[in-house]
């Protein structure tokens, strides 16, 4: 497709809302309690979130949880607000306004995204990515 958005929804911005799903936290209680083990939350963690809408719920979590956050809204204008709250809370993050295809190619704006601890996905359906190196992935 040759327009900007790719055919990605851009008309109006994505609601403000908080997603407790996407927090690395909530995900490693729901594995423990199921009896699934899971990698450390520590500083060593690592955390991407693909379609952060306004960034709400990532920079709580970057903000609260120890580790390395990056993620990306292909919507420029969520990128800047999530930008925004990110200057304001000075957590360990790099948001992006890049498709899934870019992060890929440009592997996070010079950070690795492998491997990774967890990624989330926060719009019910699974992009088509190669994921095989994260520990765990979560759509809600």
């Amino acid at each position: 497709m040759n327009d900007w958005n790719e055919g990605y929804f851009t008309a109006s911005p994505y609601t403000f809302g908080y997603y407790r799903e996407l927090s690395p936290a909530f995900q490693k209680f729901c594995l423990l309690i199921r009896g699934f083990n899971s990698p450390p939350l520590d500083q060593n963690s690592r955390h991407c979130e693909l379609g952060y809408g306004q960034g709400v719920s990532i920079n709580i979590h970057a903000a609260s949880n120890p580790g390395h956050y990056v993620g990306t809204d292909f919507n420029p204008s969520h990128a800047a607000h999530a930008n925004e709250l990110l200057r304001a809370s000075g957590a360990d993050a790099l948001f992006l306004d890049d498709s899934f295809e870019q992060l890929l190619e440009h592997g996070g704006g010079g950070r690795t995204l492998t491997p990774l601890d967890c990624m989330a996905y926060g719009h019910g359906s699974v992009p088509s990515i190669n994921i095989t190196s994260s520990s765990l992935f979560v759509v809600i």
